[in-house]
């Protein structure tokens, strides 16, 4: 067993000290470096910090594993010390790397450099390009006018793309929290969870998503994003309108929208839409109550025919 201690000594002490004072204290086996207080650096942390590190340079492949490992990179063919050094030597992609150093490298650091290795293998190891390219991102510039109607299984795909391709603020006016992205199984849920959901499309590309909660006690909740280049041309308030008549048809009296940023556009959208909408705080939450009781019902229709299926624009009284 290995432990590894970290001291802080008289100047006037040398190694030799140190080593005896370790000895004397029940120790065998003592071997003393110096170091600095990188070496007081959770280990975690310190392997995270030289990902990162190695993600911005490459080029300092090995002195990251020596620093973390406190050995000294050396030469896979070199010869001088290596008597009274142990070696540990790991492969990073296409880079062999050999680290050296008096003290034995224990299991445990022969373990954890191998799993770095292998993370920095694929963070160095760019991704293949694709022989297919992916559909060309809609822009208001587009021929095809955007289309509100309801959401499918089939939307899945290009709502992750739509994702991807809004700005961080926009995404975290959505979620209340950073999401860099999102998977199969998150986008199915905004598309098909509760009640439903309307999208925004042109082509078959999603630029806009509401979201509607299942009805409770006659309320349902509407979440919505727009893809930053649609934002502002009247999208937003469509999805709304229709999102208030689906959420109707479900017997909901009202409908909420809340964000936890300050979020001017959910006020505008909300009195845009022409709808019956009241604001109030709920502590750093803006909570918009809009009464949809008096709107014509908008019913769901089979998954096989949403897609053929368009959202009127303006809302109609029962």
């Amino acid at each position: 067993m290995t432990d590894e201690l970290v001291l802080r000594a008289p100047d006037s002490w040398g190694m030799v000290d140190v080593a005896e004072l370790i000895e004397e204290a029940g120790g065998g086996q003592v071997t003393v470096g110096t170091c600095t207080e990188h070496a007081l650096v959770d280990g975690p942390i310190q392997y995270l910090h030289g990902l990162r590190r190695l993600a911005h340079d490459s080029a300092t492949l090995a002195e990251v594993l020596g620093r973390l490992l406190d050995a000294t990179p050396a030469s896979p063919h070199a010869t001088d010390l290596s008597a009274v050094q142990d070696t540990l030597s790991v492969t990073v992609g296409p880079h062999q790397v050999v680290l050296r150093r008096t003290a034995p490298f224990t299991a445990t650091e022969h373990a954890r450099a191998v799993a770095f290795a292998e993370v920095a293998s694929e963070l160095l190891t760019p991704s293949p390009a694709s022989d297919e390219e992916g559909p060309v991102a809609p822009t208001p510039a587009s021929p095809d006018a955007p289309t509100v109607r309801l959401a499918t299984f089939d939307d899945t795909a290009s709502l992750i793309r739509m994702h991807a391709r809004c700005s961080a603020d926009s995404v975290y006016r959505r979620y209340a929290t950073p999401l860099a992205r999102i998977d199969d199984r998150f986008a199915r849920r905004l598309l098909l969870a509760g009640n439903g959901a309307l999208v925004a499309t042109v082509g078959d590309e999603v630029v806009g998503i509401a979201s509607i909660s299942t009805c409770e006690n006659a309320i349902a909740e509407v979440s919505l994003l727009v893809e930053d280049g649609w934002q502002r041309r009247g999208i937003g308030t469509r999805l709304l309108s229709g999102a208030a008549r689906l959420a109707r048809g479900h017997g909901a009296a009202d409908v909420v929208l809340r964000s936890r940023t300050h979020n001017p556009a959910l006020m505008s959208l909300a009195f845009a839409s022409g709808l019956r909408a009241r604001i109030r705080l709920d502590g750093d939450t803006v909570v918009v109550t809009v009464g949809v009781d008096g709107l014509k019902p908008l019913t769901m229709v089979p998954a096989a025919t949403a897609r053929k299926a368009s959202i009127a624009e303006q809302s109609t009284p029962a």
